[in-house]
């Protein structure tokens, strides 16, 4: 995969807190949100304008998290640090709140993420250092909750906590201990759970950039990409043994840190976003030349939308 001049873009006004790629094979289309609770939709092989951006304002504060439905192709979802989550619905041209809450931790949840197989189990962590596994089904509206397992050994805030895509049979953590963590699900169930595997990472990240989350590769549960603080500035691909198997660089359009990271579904794509609001896009030269004789594709429709 390779970046150009015409894969970089101003997205968001402000600091990139969360990013998301859409699953159509027709269109590359990525999205980003904001310090400020903008979000921002990037068309990037757009026609129409000057850069193919597109800005709505749902939030009040950063949008921490973005996530594409996997059923329903036209409805982005995405939480704030406002304390809301909101679905955005093209089609329809609307943003509505959608959500049930329950309490599970006392202080900030950085990220959530539901089990690809067992959808009742989901992984949490927040900015202290606990990292705690649920069970949907046992979960109560009112009063504290009871984790299914506690996932420790981090010493720091933790930046995120994924299951694996394929199977879910490991967690892949990021803390600031400069560890990334990785864990073996088949342990669901025991109290505390000790990590399969830890890498050496630096992710100091400081104040003014946004923390690093390593995210896994689309269908594999041995594969995953950071962000870096190396110079020169890259995305480093790492299989579950801990080796580095690939960065993904260049010297002329990637000249910054790119610590929130997503991948297309299917394709051979990865957006990064920095803390200036830009977005950087690795693809495959041949991702718009395959993918426009794909059918079935889903439909999106870029239009202002009403919060």
């Amino acid at each position: 995969m390779a970046i150009t001049e015409e894969r970089v873009a101003k997205v968001t006004p402000e600091r990139i807190f969360s990013v998301a790629v859409h699953p159509s094979t027709t269109k590359m289309l990525v999205c980003a949100g904001d310090k400020w609770g903008r979000l921002g939709l990037w068309d990037v092989e757009s026609q129409e304008g000057e850069d193919g951006v597109y800005s709505y304002n749902p939030h009040s504060r950063p949008i921490n998290c973005l996530q594409f439905s996997p059923v329903h192709h036209g409805k982005l979802y995405m939480c704030s640090y406002d304390g809301t989550m909101r679905c955005a619905e093209f089609e329809k041209n609307i943003f509505s709140e959608a959500e049930h809450l329950y309490p599970a931790h006392d202080r900030t949840i950085k990220t959530v993420s539901v089990h690809p197989t067992q959808r009742h189990y989901f992984v949490t962590c927040c900015n202290d250092s606990n990292v705690y596994i649920y069970d949907l089904r046992n979960m109560k509206k009112k009063g504290s909750q009871q984790f299914v397992a506690s996932l420790y050994q981090h010493s720091r805030s933790v930046s995120s906590a994924y299951f694996s895509p394929a199977s879910g049979s490991r967690i892949l953590t990021t803390c600031f201990d400069d560890r990334i963590r990785l864990f073996d699900t088949k342990v669901i169930g025991q109290p505390t759970v000790k990590p399969l595997r830890e890498i050496r990472h630096n992710n100091q990240t400081g104040r003014w950039l946004t923390p690093l989350r390593a995210v896994w590769v689309p269908g594999r549960d041995d594969l995953f990409v950071s962000g870096s603080m190396k110079q020169p500035r890259q995305m480093e691909l790492f299989d579950d043994k801990s080796t580095l198997l690939h960065t993904y660089t260049d010297p002329d359009y990637l000249t910054s840190i790119c610590s929130i990271i997503a991948f297309h579904p299917t394709q051979f794509l990865l957006a990064g976003g920095n803390s200036s609001g830009r977005m950087h896009v690795f693809s495959a030269s041949s991702f718009s030349a395959t993918s426009k004789k794909s059918p079935g594709s889903p439909r999106v429709v870029l239009k202002k939308m009403s919060v």
